[in-house]
Parts: C-alpha cells; sequence; structure tokens
C-alpha cells in the first residue's frame, strides 16, 4: 500500500452492524471506541461468556447501587432537593442576568454621570482649595461693597473713588466672573449715593474750596459731561439760594426787602465766583471744550449769564411785589438795591437802569394813594366843618441862615378844616422827600394840581348847597376860608414842591425842562371860588391867559446827586428846603372867635421829620 493510506479501524465492521445514529454517536466517544476495540479482538469462547459476565457485573452494579442507595439515601433526597434548588435558583439567574444585560447600558450611562460629576467636583474641590489658599485676598475682594458705603457715609470720598477705579478695572480684566459682576453693580449703587451726598452739599452754604473738591469728585465719578455738570452746579445752587430766600419772613416788608437784598448781594456774588473759579474753562454749547461764547462778564457760553438774568429778573419781581407794601424808608432801601446792582457790575451784571422804573412807581403811586387820603379827610370834614374864624395868627419869623426854608403858614390855623388838609398834604410831600425821583417830580405835581381843583371843585359844591342858608357872617367866614385857601395853602403847597423839585435839577445844557412846581395850575385852582371869593377872581384875571401862575419861591441850590432819586441823607443846606406844616395845635371850643396861641414855637426844617410830624386838629 501507498504510504500515507488510513486504514479501517479493526472495530469498523462493529460500527457498520450498528444504527447509523448509534454508529455516530459510539465513533465519537472514546470509551465506545475501547470497548468496540475490546471486543474485536476478543476470541469466539470469551465472546461466548460475555454476555453471562455482562448479566453478573450488572447484577452486582445493581447490588451495590442499591447498596449505595440504602446507605446513602438522605445524600440522594439532599442532591435531588439541591438540584431542584439549584435549577429554580439558575432560572432566577438567568431571569436577573438577563434584566442586567438590559440595565448594563443605563448603569454604564449613570457611571459616566457620575465620572463627569466626581471630574466636576473634583475641580469645584481645587477651586475650593485654591479659594482657602487665598482667602484674605477674597474676603477683601467680597467686604469692597461694604468699605465702599462705609467711606461714602463718612464722607471718605478720595477712598471711595479709589475703591471705584479698582472694581472698575477688575470688571474688566474679568468680565466672565459673576462676583465680580455683583461687586461691581453693589459699588455703582454707593457711587449714586455718594452723587447724591456731593449735590446735596452743593445745596448748603458751601464755600469756594469745598465747592472744588465737590466738582473735583464729581468729574472723576465720570457720571456728567462737562456741560451737564455746570447745570447741576447751578441748579444746586440755585435751590440753596431760593431756600435762604424763602426762610425771610415776609410778615415786615423793610426787613424782608433789605435782608432779600443783602442775601442776593452776598450770596449771587459768591456763587458767581464760585462758578468762574470751579469752571475757569470756556465751554461751547454742545458741552465741548471750545471757544468762550462771551469773554467779558460772566461768559460760560450763556449758561452762567442766562442763570444770573434769570436771578435778576426774580429779584426785581420780589421788588415789584413787595414794594408796595413800603411806606417810608425808601431811600434807604434804593441804596442797598443800588449797592447790590454795582456790585453784580463788576462781573458784567450792572441792573441799576432796571431799578428806577420799580421805585418810580411806587413812590409815585404810594404818594397819589395819601393825597387821595388826604382829600378823602378833607371830604369827610366839609359837612361838618365851623364857619367860625378864628383870630388870625401872625406867621413865624423866618430863622437866620433858614430863609430858603417853606414855612407853612400859621394864619391857617384860623380854619382847622384846611390846617389839617395842610397838615396831611406836607405829611405826603415830607415822606416824598427822603427819596423823591426826578422823574416822578411832574406826576406828584399834576396829582397835588389835581387834588387842589378838587378841592376848589368841593368847596364851591357846598357853598352853592348851603348859600341860601348862609348868613351875611357865614358868607364873610367862607369867603375868608376860600382866600385863606387860595393865598396861603396853595401857595405853601407850591413853594414845597419847588424846595423838593428845585427848577436847577431841571436845566441841563441848553434844554430846559418845565420844573414841577410850574405844573400846579392855580388858574384851575381858582377858577371854582370866584363865584364867593374876590382874591380868586382877582388871581384868575392876573394869571388867565399866561399859563400856570410862577410861584414866588426861593429856589434851593442843593440839587438831587443821583439821576435817579434824591439825596438819601440830606445834608443842613438840603434839611432847610424841607417842607414845614404847622405844628401848633389849638383847643379852643368851636363857638370861641380867638384861637389859642401855640404851645409851641413854630417848627423848623430841621425839627420836622417824615415819620413824626404834627398836626393840626379841629378844635370842635
Amino acid at each position: 500500500m501507498e504510504r500515507g493510506t488510513k486504514y479501517p479501524a479493526p472495530h469498523s465492521f462493529l460500527l457498520d452492524a450498528l444504527p447509523e445514529a448509534k454508529a455516530a454517536v459510539w465513533s465519537t466517544n472514546e470509551s465506545a471506541s475501547v470497548f468496540l476495540l475490546k471486543l474485536a479482538a476478543t476470541s469466539a469462547d470469551e465472546l461466548k461468556r460475555f454476555p453471562q459476565q455482562l448479566k453478573d457485573e450488572q447484577d452486582i452494579t445493581m447490588r451495590d447501587t442499591q447498596q449505595l442507595a440504602f446507605e446513602n439515601y438522605k445524600t440522594f433526597i439532599e442532591t435531588a432537593t439541591c438540584t431542584t434548588e439549584v435549577f429554580r435558583d439558575v432560572n432566577v439567574i438567568e431571569d436577573t442576568t438577563e434584566q442586567l444585560l438590559n440595565k448594563l447600558p443605563e448603569f454604564s450611562d449613570a457611571c459616566k454621570t457620575f465620572l463627569n460629576k466626581a471630574t466636576a467636583i473634583n475641580v469645584s474641590r481645587k477651586q475650593t482649595a485654591k479659594t482657602l489658599q487665598h482667602h484674605a485676598q477674597v474676603l477683601e475682594i467680597l467686604e469692597i461693597p461694604q468699605l465702599m458705603d462705609t467711606c461714602v457715609r463718612n464722607s471718605y470720598y478720595e477712598e471711595a473713588l479709589q475703591l471705584q477705579a479698582h472694581v472698575t478695572q477688575m470688571r474688566k480684566r474679568h468680565p466672565d466672573i459673576e462676583i465680580i459682576g455683583v461687586i461691581a453693580d453693589e459699588v455703582a449703587q454707593h457711587s449714586q449715593q455718594m452723587q447724591s451726598n456731593l449735590l446735596l452739599q452743593l445745596r448748603s452754604d458751601v464755600q469756594l474750596p469745598a465747592c472744588l473738591k465737590v466738582i473735583g469728585y464729581l468729574r472723576r465719578l465720570s457720571v456728567y459731561s462737562e456741560l451737564e455738570l455746570r447745570v447741576q452746579f447751578l441748579q444746586a445752587r440755585d435751590a440753596w439760594l431760593q431756600k435762604t430766600l424763602h426762610s425771610i419772613s415776609t410778615a415786615d416788608p423793610y426787613n424782608y426787602i433789605t435782608k432779600t437784598v443783602e442775601s442776593c448781594r452776598v450770596h449771587l456774588f459768591d456763587i458767581i465766583t464760585q462758578y468762574k473759579a470751579v469752571f475757569s474753562s470756556p465751554i461751547d454749547t454742545k458741552g465741548g471744550q471750545g471757544a468762550l461764547a462771551g469773554k467779558s462778564g460772566v461768559g460760560g457760553g450763556g449758561l452762567l449769564s442766562g442763570w444770573v438774568l434769570q436771578r435778576v429778573a426774580d429779584f426785581l419781581q420780589i421788588l415789584e411785589e413787595h414794594l408796595p407794601r413800603l411806606t417810608d424808608r425808601f431811600n434807604t432801601v434804593l441804596g442797598q438795591c443800588m449797592h447790590f446792582a454795582l456790585s453784580l457790575g463788576r462781573v458784567g451784571m450792572d441792573f441799576r437802569p432796571l431799578l428806577a422804573p420799580l421805585f418810580e412807581q411806587t413812590i409815585a403811586d404810594l404818594f397819589s394813594s395819601r393825597i387821595d387820603l388826604a382829600f378823602s379827610d378833607f371830604v369827610g370834614q366839609v359837612p361838618t366843618m365851623a364857619l367860625v374864624a378864628h383870630s388870625t395868627l401872625p406867621d413865624a419869623d423866618t430863622e437866620p441862615g433858614m430863609s430858603d426854608a417853606p414855612i407853612a403858614p400859621l394864619s391857617l390855623m384860623a380854619f382847622p378844616i384846611l390846617a389839617r388838609l395842610t397838615n396831611n398834604l406836607l405829611s405826603a410831600l415830607n415822606d416824598l422827600r427822603e427819596c423823591a425821583p426826578l422823574a416822578v417830580g411832574h406826576t406828584v405835581a399834576a396829582s397835588l394840581s389835581s387834588t387842589l381843583v378838587s378841592v376848589s371843585t368841593q368847596l364851591a359844591d357846598y357853598y352853592a348847597v348851603h348859600r341860601e342858608t348862609f348868613d351875611a357872617r357865614d358868607k364873610t367866614n367862607f369867603s375868608g376860608l376860600a382866600q385863606m385857601y387860595i393865598e396861603s395853602l396853595v401857595p405853601c403847597v407850591v413853594r414845597c414842591v419847588d424846595a423838593i423839585y428845585p427848577e436847577s435839577a431841571f436845566q441841563s445844557g441848553t434844554q430846559t425842562i418845565t420844573p414841577p412846581a410850574l405844573v400846579i395850575d392855580r388858574v384851575a385852582i381858582a377858577r371854582p371860588l370866584v363865584p364867593f371869593c374876590a382874591q380868586a377872581e382877582a388871581i384868575l384875571m392876573s394869571l388867565d391867559g399866561s399859563g400856570p401862575a410862577v410861584v414866588d419861591a426861593t429856589v434851593a441850590t442843593s440839587s438831587p446827586t443821583s439821576p435817579v432819586a434824591a439825596s438819601a441823607s440830606p445834608t443842613h443846606s438840603e434839611r432847610a428846603a424841607d417842607t414845614t406844616d404847622a405844628t401848633a395845635t389849638t383847643d379852643a371850643p368851636a363857638s370861641s372867635d380867638t384861637a389859642v396861641p401855640p404851645a409851641t414855637p413854630p417848627a423848623t426844617p430841621d425839627d420836622i421829620t417824615p415819620s413824626a410830624a404834627s398836626t393840626l386838629s379841629d378844635p370842635n
């Protein structure tokens, strides 16, 4: 045979004798192969005995098995029980394993999540450890808002600004750190509080050094532009000025006006000085540093000048409102107002020309009201006047050196109603003389002329109503009253007007203005008295057609020193030109034909003051 040829096994014929299924099993079973091989090598005699041997071995094996089962039956029971339990547990394990296999993906995801969390916790732990390592520095950063609040509350603005700058730099370096942003926001809130405190300081009585510091702090806050900062400064200082003015009591008009003038003069000039010192560089209306809109005066592109103009307008409004409440001391008030306006002239805001119309109108209105009161008092006295002429008193001799002083004739005391009217008119003129603007001179004269004409008309009406009841004596006395009025009272008033407004005050170069004394129309005053007063008819005949009469009165040599008002403090020569009212009073009964001589000598101009003028009283 060729090498490598595979020979069939000795027992292969036995396998061929077996059924195909068993042959396939036996061929692969090692023990079966050994048995078949041994069977194939057995002799025929042995094969004959082999079945019996197999039966004997089977019996022995059966007996041994039975004996073993009898001896170890408990073990077999336990084994069976254990096998059952193992089978059951195996089934459970199979189910559990299947469930486990189903949950393994979730478990894997959970593990990954845990790993991520563990990684984050580890990072956080490292950060926490690092934070703990820099605990002192972190604590300082976290305490910045509290420290900022303390600095603002205690007015440590320099330190507060340094903290703000530090936080701003930190926020720029670390914009992604949330806690830095929170700290910056809290610091910004405290910065707003500091800004409010600084503006509140400007609303108080703050001096220039403090103003410089406050504006410097506000600039460093970088909240306002330069123009807005100037507006805030003026608004704050204006609020303080208004608060100061509103705190002045308005009960007494003189005190209110004088204190208002003084406050405006001092504080307004201080505010202008502070503004020009704090904002030394000019600015244009667009808010940038630029060319100066006005290089003189208050300057500042019109911002400061506009504010000052508004304050001046408010001051003039106060004067316009409260000047009519004054009854005297106009000269003092005018002097203070002029000084106030002149002080603002140093910064280019002299408003003295605006004061003149206010005082002129107020003085003219006050004089007119007093003249009206005098006429009303005369009208009230006319129905009850006694037509009894007292003994005529001689006029007082003029004292040496007092030749220019117009003195009220004492002869007016013969008719108390005329004496009372004279006193009222002279009292109004004395009050006017304290502060007599030249611009109202003709208005004063026209008012006096109109009042005197009204007096004449009132006397004429009284005569027309009662002449039928007059006897000869009454007609004589009433004619004497009219004569005393036209010859003594009217010339006295004209002389007084001439003393207050001398003719020399109305002469300027080649131009001559009619003096106020010549405005009083004596013709119009005398005309209503003609029916019952021969002297009035004589005056009318002598003056008719020639215009107002020129009064024979000495013109005072002194002239007002101010183009707006007469001198505030009259000298001796000016006081000599003052009006003098009759000071003596009479206590004689109505039926007496003689008057009691005056208890005091006739008053001179030096004895009369506008606030204390003696009056002639009706003896009735």
